[in-house]
């Protein structure tokens, strides 16, 4: 669908993309990104050709593998938002673009108390 028709496709749409440019200028000096949630990997891909260093991962192998089939140049892995092994100070930013409202808000601030130092963290 995002290739036939857009969806999901953050071009189009003129504060989706502000948004998200506006965190790529915050993550550009600090380091890598992770796409948690990155579903078909349109996101991921629109980071990477601001020349953001990013990876996507997502609980999925379906989407992983659209998103690896429509964004070969990226680096995308299945997995989940629960279990990620995260060294500090190992990223710049964390992303959770329409990702983070599926998960139970019991889990949600497990989820988020990883702390790498002076890491930049969006989400949905």
């Amino acid at each position: 669908m995002v290739t036939t028709t857009g969806i999901g496709d953050i071009r189009t749409h003129p504060w989706l993309k502000a948004a998200m440019d506006a965190f790529a200028d915050t993550v550009a000096p600090i380091g890598p990104v992770l796409d948690v949630g990155c579903g078909p990997g349109t996101v991921t891909a629109y980071l990477a050709e601001r020349g953001i260093e990013v990876s996507g991962v997502d609980l999925s192998p379906r989407m992983i593998d659209h998103a690896r089939r429509l964004h070969p140049q990226c680096t995308f892995t299945v997995g989940s938002a629960t279990d990620l092994d995260l060294l500090p100070a190992s990223l710049g930013g964390v992303l959770g673009w329409w990702s983070l409202f599926n998960l139970p808000r019991d889990i949600l601030p497990g989820v988020l108390a990883f702390s790498p130092r002076r890491c930049a963290l969006a989400g949905s």
